[in-house]
């Protein structure tokens, strides 16, 4: 955060806490940050999905835990209206299998 400050970014935490989520205003100018399971319902011009490979229940051999891994990661990945860029650590091939996976099945 502090390093978006010293940018002149403005960030603005919107799940913070209670009141910054239902005080949250989307004319409010700046970098936006929230957790992927808050953004369901919200939608941003450019979306930033950082650590992508958080997402890897995606493989998990119970069938609700990757479900739900999958429904998580596809609401991260739609709440973009022009621009979406995904960022991971490592695991390409896994990152990559699991977003074809939530988009062709």
């Amino acid at each position: 955060m502090q390093q978006l400050q010293q940018l002149y970014l403005c960030p603005y935490w919107i799940t913070a806490d209670r009141d910054s989520k239902h005080n949250y205003d989307a004319n409010q100018p700046g970098v936006r940050i929230i957790t992927a399971l808050s953004s369901l319902g919200l939608e941003f011009k450019m979306v930033l999905l950082l650590w992508i490979e958080q997402f890897a229940d995606c493989y998990d051999q119970d069938a609700e835990t990757a479900a739900l891994a999958r429904r998580q990661l596809y609401v991260a990945m739609t709440r973009s209206q022009d621009e979406l860029h995904l960022f991971a650590g490592g695991q390409l091939k896994a990152i990559d299998e699991s977003i074809k996976k939530i988009f062709i099945n």
